[in-house]
């Protein structure tokens, strides 16, 4: 979702979660936002859908990862993270070993994942790797170039945006 700030994409995105728990098993839910963001995301869950979320520090995160490596799929996560925390050097390679089948990822300021070579990107790619939904959210105008709307266009589908070619012909 590619909107001005204030027209309420994290509304919409808790609609989209809330259809998604209606029509699937939705027992992983990760939201990934900068720092900043965490208590409004888990305030507007929270008010307006009855989502309870918990935060996430680094040590909550490395504790699912090992629930998941024990128990597999049974493991639970409702939470919100930070972009920061994530990304973190260590983290982001311990997520990478485990790739802990997600229901829905929900990523605020998804336009931080656009450059490829980034922890960010890659944090991007590992995520939609094992997520069987995934929602992006960005106030950022998407018109800063087709090669950086390709690259998040691939963090959420890479098997539908392999090539920066193929893609440069299919928008214009």
């Amino acid at each position: 979702i590619a909107d001005e700030v204030g027209l309420g994409k994290t509304i919409e995105a808790g609609y989209i979660l809330q259809e998604q728990k209606a029509r699937y098993d939705m027992e992983r839910v990760l939201i990934i936002c900068p720092a900043a963001l965490i208590g409004k995301w888990r305030q507007e869950m929270a008010a307006k859908f009855h989502e309870e979320l918990e935060i996430l520090r680094t040590a909550d995160i490395r504790d699912f990862l090992n629930k998941i490596a024990e128990v597999g799929e049974a493991a639970k996560l409702r939470g919100i993270c930070s972009l920061q925390t994530l990304r973190g050097k260590g983290l982001l390679e311990d997520w990478e070993a485990v790739s802990p089948p997600l229901g829905m990822v929900i990523i605020d300021e998804g336009h931080h994942m656009r450059n490829p070579g980034t922890r960010n990107h890659r944090l991007g790619l590992a995520l939609s790797e094992t997520a069987d939904a995934m929602l992006m959210l960005t106030a950022t105008p998407v018109h800063l170039g087709n090669q950086d709307l390709f690259h998040l266009l691939r963090v959420l589908s890479p098997e539908e945006f392999e090539s920066l070619d193929i893609f440069a012909k299919r928008v214009r």
